[in-house]
């Protein structure tokens, strides 16, 4: 191999052959990154969740199951998280204090994606928070809502449709925010 007009030093071929290829492969990594959170941020206001989203059941931590469509008429926040999602947990002691601010306007359901029913559990012991929990164990449900990690949060119009989504952990003030410029 020639390596500026010499051959390369023993072993830094590869090395040298790696670094000329990354900048594509990281290029091709970031416009394909840039084009799912085009195609699933934004205010989401025209968008609709799709119908088999919404009457999807799910099974509910404490037991039993439900669907989205329960909750039709009302303002919903649905957040996806996960115990081993670091910014997940850090989020959680907002999301209960907004519950709390917003508990006879909005409400809340969180759903603990691809783990464990325990861990599940675990975490909203260490964390408190009040609102229903559900299951997303294959992480499916998050998937349709066209999360592209975690943690997300979607607040759905008393219609159903999409009014907003983010990707990452939320302040309370951040959430706030949300919430009012989506539903008051």
């Amino acid at each position: 191999m020639v390596w500026g007009g010499a051959a390369a030093p023993h072993g830094l071929g590869a090395t040298f052959n790696t670094m000329i290829r990354m900048p594509r492969r990281a290029a091709a990594v970031l416009v394909a990154t840039a084009m799912a959170i085009a195609a699933c941020t934004g205010s989401g206001g025209d968008r609709t969740a799709d119908k088999k989203l919404i009457t999807t059941p799910y099974e509910l931590l404490d037991g039993g199951t439900s669907t989205l469509t329960t909750l039709a008429g009302q303002p919903v926040l649905v957040n996806f998280f996960a115990k081993w999602c670091a910014p997940c947990v850090a989020e959680m002691p907002a999301l209960e204090q907004l519950h709390q601010e917003y508990a006879d306007r909005v409400t809340f359901i969180g759903f603990s994606t691809q783990e464990s029913p325990e861990d599940a559990r675990a975490l909203i012991a260490l964390t408190k928070v009040s609102y229903p929990i559900a299951r997303d164990p294959d992480g499916q449900l998050s998937l349709a809502f066209g999360a592209i990690g975690m943690p997300f949060t979607a607040l759905l119009r008393p219609d159903g449709s999409i009014a907003a989504r983010h990707t990452g952990a939320l302040t309370a003030d951040s959430l706030r925010d949300m919430i009012d410029k989506a539903f008051f």
